[in-house]
């Protein structure tokens, strides 16, 4: 009888020693991946807002460039009224970025460029038009070091952020009969 209580006695103890050994094991693993993972989460959490800010300057730069083709602009005088009044739309007072670009004010993210252009286009018919375009370029601050050392050099300046430019154009809806031409840049 004192066999059976015995049974399995020294099996166990070697169970669990296996058992500790592979516990210690899968924590040594995690301490080596963690670090890792936690890199890659922070960097989808980079792009993440890197695109949905891209997202909200396209809209409203496409946005303001889509007002700016409804107002009438046959000649340079009207763009010199137009433009100035379509660049306060999108980047002045920043209504339509301000609706478009999450926690968006006149100083964040940064407007490398905030241009409005109007320009004469002939068409294959021989018809002159006005094009006007919006165009930014912006710069957006990196937060994270590693993913810093490695996006911040793409734009080709070291600053902490990245640069990126958007642009939008689109035809100004003039009178066909009245002859246009519209050559002027409002930043």
């Amino acid at each position: 009888m004192r066999i059976l209580a015995n049974r399995g006695g020294p099996r166990q103890v070697a169970h669990r020693t296996r058992d500790q050994r592979s516990r210690g094991q899968a924590l040594v693993e995690f301490a080596l991946i963690a670090p890792i993972m936690v890199l890659i989460f922070a960097a989808l959490v980079q792009f993440a807002l890197i695109y949905e800010r891209q997202i909200g300057i396209e809209n409203a730069v496409r946005d303001g460039a889509r007002r700016g083709a409804t107002y009438i602009t046959p000649d340079t005088t009207t763009a010199a009224t137009n433009g100035p009044f379509v660049w306060n739309l999108v980047f002045g007072t920043g209504e339509l970025m301000q609706s478009n670009v999450q926690g968006y004010s006149g100083s964040a993210p940064p407007l490398l460029v905030a241009r409005v252009c109007y320009r004469t286009q002939i068409d294959p018919a021989g018809v002159s038009g006005v094009m006007v375009k919006v165009e930014t370029t912006y710069a957006h601050p990196l937060f994270l070091p590693l993913i810093s050392q490695l996006l911040d050099p793409l734009d080709g300046s070291v600053d902490g952020a990245l640069r990126i430019s958007t642009w939008s154009e689109f035809q100004v809806h003039n009178d066909p009969s009245i002859d246009t031409s519209a050559d002027a840049c409002y930043t």
